[in-house]
């Protein structure tokens, strides 16, 4: 997904509109712990009813080592990685967000075997911190 602020003209009308869906979907988020996402004119928030209390199911991010090329669907197995990028501990899967898709070998950017990603976790699922786009091949 391009970022509309590093490009110096209007959004396209397509650009526009898959904002808008984006945002209204975001609207309708209900995660978990009573995890709410809203749309407003002041941006996108997250709350919480019943608030968090227990901080620590909320992770922070952290750079994950990809451990296999991007497969049919929306999860990929990584591991964590030390500061000097070697692997630690087992594989879990990430979740990924894939706009107009639903498979990540079929999205942009293409994940592969040895890549890096960031992730964070709420509770005990991993969310990756960067959203995918599906691509189509042309002849």
């Amino acid at each position: 997904m391009r970022r509309l602020s590093k490009i110096n003209r209007p959004p396209t009308a397509k650009e526009y509109n898959d904002l808008v869906e984006r945002l209204n979907i975001l609207s309708m988020i209900r995660g978990a712990n009573g995890i709410n996402v809203t749309v407003g004119q002041g941006g996108v928030n997250l709350s919480t009813y019943p608030p968090i209390t227990d901080i620590s199911v909320l992770g922070s991010v952290k750079r994950l080592k990809v451990q296999e090329n991007a497969p049919a669907g929306s999860e990929i197995s990584c591991k964590f990685v030390d500061d000097n990028d070697n692997e630690i501990g087992d594989a879990f899967n990430v979740k990924c967000d894939i706009s107009d898709g639903s498979d990540l070998n079929s999205a942009i950017r293409r994940l592969s075997d040895g890549s890096f990603i960031s992730a964070f976790q709420v509770n005990t699922i991993w969310y990756s911190t960067e959203g995918f786009q599906n691509s189509e091949d042309c002849i």
